[in-house]
């Protein structure tokens, strides 16, 4: 699967000359995941023309290589105000915010790459777990009061969403650079998962809601922390 980057202006809240920067991700097929919501959600943002920022989208490969290899160097080169990750949950039936990164790979599955790797730190130089800076307990209660099912998770998994959520903020914070980061997991809806495996779903067009939701709050919030 190709990745890929799109530019477009999302939500009015920065100024004209300095627009915030948001980069928002997803992933690809992997497994039984056959189209992975994470990776359509991210397509579906080439088509916004909300205006207030500079917004970049990514679609890796669930694959541990790509993203060890390209994900730091996208942070450093982009510069961003907000960093919104997201991946599927293949259990939750709602928005699952995660408050940690931890520095844990631990996933029996393979990659698409057909790497496992289990029970080994992602960087044995680096600290236990981060935990995210954004305002999840705010964005729980939007998205709830808004009628989208979300809860706040403490455990991002052991696979490639924790693996990219780490990366991620190891980067950040190795870099030195002033972002909101946050990993966002949603659930299948009916075509993500092969029939017999899909318990729980909601529809794309709810998930893609409450992503366009929460990037809009952490940019707002983003602008305000910056004046």
């Amino acid at each position: 699967m190709t990745a890929f980057f799109v530019r477009k202006r999302l939500f009015d809240v920065g100024s004209k000359d300095a627009p915030l920067r948001i980069l928002i991700t997803g992933f690809g097929a992997f497994g039984n995941v056959i189209n992975n919501p994470s990776g359509r959600i991210a397509r579906r943002f080439k088509r916004q023309t909300i205006r207030g920022a500079d917004l970049v989208t990514r679609l890796f490969r669930v694959s541990y290589k790509q993203v060890d290899r390209d994900l730091p160097r996208i942070l450093k080169r982009g510069r961003y105000d907000v960093v919104l990750l997201l991946g599927i949950a293949g259990n939750e039936k709602g928005i699952r915010l995660e408050r940690f990164a931890k520095n844990r790979d631990r996933a029996k599955a393979a990659d698409v790459d057909r790497n496992v790797r289990r029970k080994r730190a992602i960087n044995s130089k680096s600290q236990r777990r981060f935990e995210t800076n954004a305002p999840i307990s705010e964005l729980r209660l939007l998205l709830n009061r808004n009628g989208i099912r979300c809860r706040i998770s403490k455990d991002a998994g052991g696979f490639l969403c924790n693996h990219a959520y780490y990366v991620a903020q190891d980067a950040i914070d190795r870099l030195g650079l002033k972002v909101t980061c946050l990993f966002v997991h949603v659930p299948p809806d009916r075509v993500a998962i092969r029939a017999t495996k899909a318990k729980k779903t909601m529809p794309l067009r709810k998930q893609f809601q409450a992503v366009e939701q929460i990037a809009e709050f952490l940019c707002s919030s983003a602008s305000v922390s910056d004046k």
